[in-house]
This record gives structure tokens, sequence and C-alpha cells, in this order.
């Protein structure tokens, strides 16, 4: 009988890690034998995924077990991010310690009993700290991934990472591999974009949701105003624009926004109000999910733009850039880069929508490549 393959995961930064987890899983699952736990770390991410009905489905469609192992964070105390004194330094170190002690009688000989272990590539070197002194002691497999279905062609903001010589980064395609190497990240084992898996593909059709659209709808992906992506007044002009566009081109159609999980929905709620515009939901689902009753769909910049295109739903980046976006992306959008459709101003948002009306519209060349590639053999070595 083949041995049963025992994986181990460590999520410390974000929710997003599920949403590359989870496809890639669905492939591995269906090809072998193998057991994989994901331990949290953070607890508002935890939080934010035993919330997820669609998460919790998925767990029990691919047999996965997940638990809380609480160690002190950024993320978790945003407090930490701010200058402490002497007494709250030690205070927190001691913090940190006490739960790290609370922790290990179990969790370390979940790590040695593992054949794989798995965290994201900035690494939370809190989180990750006992992984790699155990690493020096008993050599395990350790691979790092991105923490989003991000394409990262050219980005600026990269830095060598703490033990990024003792792991194996698992990139989604060769024109991440630059980008990856900036970080220290030499040892490089291309894998595929996993939201297009057939496999994930297959479990997020057969999910049943409690949406009821009974047509199709418009999808808007939004995205929070930040400084270095999102200016406010591109963000007014890109929201208020889709909608007057989707009003004039597809009357009363249902339209629902899915905020960035950052994002204040006030401003989403004035803009919808000052355009009066009727018929607008907003929803937190799953991107993939909800672009399941989508007759189009509209990004403003992000990797989300993947996965309605992994559900073949014709698919638009609509972005103008923020006053800095060029200092982290010199060369501009990647997904634009890439052969994605990408306009900047209404009368090209106008143009696709036109092209999804006359039926003229084509996925681009690339989702394609995508669907093509698919390798897990790194996780049987």
């Amino acid at each position: 009988m083949k041995k049963t393959k025992k994986i181990i995961v460590l999520i410390t930064h974000s929710l997003s890690e599920i949403n590359v987890l989870f496809p890639l899983f669905s492939a591995l699952k269906s090809d072998s034998n193998i057991e994989i736990s994901i331990i949290f770390t953070v607890r508002k991410v935890h939080r934010e995924y035993i919330k997820s009905p669609f998460y919790q489905y998925c767990e029990n469609r691919l047999g996965l077990t997940t638990d809380l192992y609480y160690i002190p964070n950024k993320f978790d105390n945003n407090k930490e991010k701010l200058g402490l004194s002497n007494v709250r330094k030690v205070i927190k170190r001691f913090n940190y310690f006490f739960w790290l002690f609370k922790i290990l009688p179990s969790l370390i000989p979940r790590i040695l009993l593992s054949d794989v272990c798995m965290h994201e590539f900035s690494n939370q070197t809190n989180a990750t700290k006992v992984l790699y002194l155990l690493h020096g002691i008993v050599k395990k497999q350790i691979l790092t991934y991105h923490h989003g279905n991000e394409i990262s062609i050219e980005k600026t903001s990269a830095s060598k990472r703490i033990n990024s010589e003792k792991n194996t980064i698992l990139v989604f395609d060769s024109h991440n591999s630059n980008y990856m190497k900036k970080m220290g990240y030499d040892k490089q084992y291309v894998i595929g974009y996993p939201i297009f898996f057939p496999e994930w593909i297959e479990i997020v059709n057969d999910y049943c949701t409690e949406l009821n659209y009974q047509n199709q709808t418009i999808l808007i992906y939004s995205r929070h105003v930040n400084e270095r992506y999102m200016d406010l007044d591109k963000y007014i002009e890109l929201l208020s624009s889709s909608l007057r566009v989707i009003r004039a081109k597809f009357n009363n159609i249902a339209i629902v926004i899915k905020p960035h999980p950052r994002e204040d929905i006030q401003v989403i709620n004035k803009i919808i109000k000052s355009q009066n515009i009727l018929n607008v939901t907003l929803s937190y689902e799953h991107p993939a999910v909800l672009a399941k009753t989508a007759k189009m769909a509209i990004t403003f910049w992000g990797s989300v733009i993947l996965e309605s295109l992994s559900m073949g739903v014709p698919t638009v980046e609509y972005y103008i850039e923020a006053e800095k976006f060029r200092e982290d992306y010199p060369n501009g959008s990647n997904y634009k880069a890439i052969g994605i459709h990408s306009v900047s101003d209404e009368k090209g948002l106008e143009r696709f929508v036109d092209s999804v009306i006359d039926n003229s519209y084509e996925l681009p060349s690339i989702v394609n490549e995508f669907r093509k590639v698919k390798n897990t053999k790194i996780f049987f070595t």
C-alpha cells in the first residue's frame, strides 16, 4: 500500500493564502493518497475563514483538517506597528514566548511527522521560527508560495527574505521568476496557476450558494483606496463610470459589487446613491463563486481578475493609475502586459462592453496557456 504523504501548512499572513492553497490541494487530493493539515497562526484570518460557508464546503470536500495555533503577530494587533516603550517591548516579548511555549508541545510533533512543510513567501518569522529551528536538526522539505494569485513580472518592492535559501518557492509561471529571485528564492518550481486547475473549477461549479440570481449579473471587483494603488478621486471615477456604462448598456440588470476586504463600504454606498442606481448588491462571497452567474466582470486592478477569467467570464481591467503606482510597477499593470483586456477611460469600457454584447469578445490567449500547465510532482519526490 502506498504511504500517505503528510503536508502541514502554516497560514501566517492573510486569507488570500487559501485562494492559492485550496485550488492546489484540489489537484493533489485527486492524484494521490495525501493528508493535509492547515494551521492558522493569526486569529483574525482564522475568524474570517470559519465565517465562510464556501471555505467550509471546500474543507469538507477536500478532506482537510484546520486548527488555530495562535502566535502573536502584526496582523492581530496593529499597535505592534507603532513605536513601543522599553517596558512594552519586554511585555510583547514575554507574550510571544508565552504563546509559543503553550503551543509547542502540540505543534512540534505535527511538524516532525510531516513530509512537507509550507508557508507563504513573505515569511512572517514570528510564526515560522520553530519550523526553521527544527529544519536545522531534522531536514524537512519546505515549500513556499505566493500569498495570492498575483502576476509579478516586474515589481520594485522586493527584498531578500530570511531563510529563502532553505526552501523551494512554488511559482505559478516563469514570468514570476525574476521577482522571486530578488527575494532570494533561487530554488524555484513552476506549478502553474492553481485557480485554473480543472479540479478546482469543478469544485466551484459544484458549490450551491444562497445567492438567488435567477438571471445573469454584472460583477464589479472593487478595490480599496490606497496611497500607492488607488487614489480617491480615481476610485470615485472608476466606480461611478462603471455604474453609468452598465446601466446604459444592460438596462436594469443586477449589479454585484465585491468589495476589497479593507474597503470602506460607506464610500461605495455613497457613490451608488449619488448615481441613483438601483438593483445593486454588495457581496463578500468568494470571487470565483460570484463569477458563476456573471455575464461579464470589471476589476479595478488586482489578481482577482484571474478568478473570473478562470471561470470563462469576459473580464476587463478598468484602471486609472494612482499617482504612486509606477513607483512599485514601473512598467504599469502586469495583467495588461500579458494580454488581459485593460482600459483606462469610460470610452474604452464602453467598447469592451459592446464586444461582450455583440459576442465578438474572446478570452485572452494567455488564459488558454494557463489552463495547460499543472505540475505537482514536487510533492511526491
